[in-house]
């Protein structure tokens, strides 16, 4: 029982930082260019963030699986708790998905370690 608490709680971590370091990278790194002509014919050259582009929206709804992550690592050490565990690689994944075409596979290593924690957490029946 205690390794499998302690890989739930490895896995929990894992997808904690994951979670983080692309929610930081996302809103800070140039993943757009822009270029464009002035009227003497010179080209002038851009670069933006995802925040810049779309909005402050996007801190919202790139903070999902961080949620979720940091969720996970309250309820792995609550065997009792393992429903919200599960509810949270739940959440993670289908954001994964469902955001797959342009920044969800940022947090598939997320979902991984949230489905990791979620199947080594032991169940509030062996945990007493």
């Amino acid at each position: 029982m205690a390794s499998r608490t302690h890989a739930a709680l490895i896995a929990a971590w894992f997808a904690a930082v994951w979670s983080v370091l692309a929610y930081v990278g996302l809103l800070t790194i140039s993943g757009y260019s822009t270029a464009s002509t002035t009227s003497t014919g010179a080209v002038m050259y851009g670069r933006a963030s995802i925040a810049d582009v779309n909005g402050p929206a996007v801190y919202g709804t790139l903070a999902i699986p961080l949620v979720a992550a940091i969720l996970a690592l309250i309820a792995v050490k609550h065997p009792g708790r393992r429903w919200l565990l599960i509810s949270a690689a739940v959440v993670a994944t289908l954001f994964t998905f469902l955001a797959a075409m342009s920044v969800g596979l940022f947090y598939a290593p997320t979902a991984v370690g949230l489905l990791v924690a979620a199947l080594t957490s032991p169940d509030q029946s062996t945990a007493t």
